[in-house]
């Protein structure tokens, strides 16, 4: 595989909070700026909460953990428009097996993926 830099491909990093619907407008907006348009949003922001079992867990890590992992998902919506200006594009959700069959001490993660 040719490197893309080498070969002319360019990248942009746009630190988001993907908690925040207008931290992820703020991304897509620097995205069709840079790039003219938007072909492809991959979701796949995570935090995996703090490993208790249900009844040693804490809510705010639960919340936390539900806000990353499956309201982040729905802030995507801010990129519909421009992939729809672009007529077509794609977007790709990166789940894990933990959400179907789950793990000992990350059902805040588990719970969040199944969400998915």
């Amino acid at each position: 595989m040719q490197d893309t830099i080498a070969s002319g491909g360019q990248g942009l990093a746009v630190p988001t909070d993907v908690t925040q619907l207008a931290a992820v407008q703020q991304m897509v907006q620097a995205t069709v700026e840079t790039f003219g348009g938007l072909d492809i949003l991959v979701i796949n922001a995570e935090v995996r909460g703090d490993g208790r079992p249900v009844e040693d867990s804490h809510l705010e890590a639960w919340r936390t953990t539900l806000q990353v992992n499956l309201l982040g998902a729905y802030y995507s919506q801010a990129a519909i428009p421009a992939l729809k200006q672009r007529g077509a594009g794609k977007v790709i959700t990166v789940g894990s097996g933990v959400g179907h069959r789950g793990l000992a001490g990350r059902s805040d993660y588990a719970c969040s993926k199944a969400g998915l």
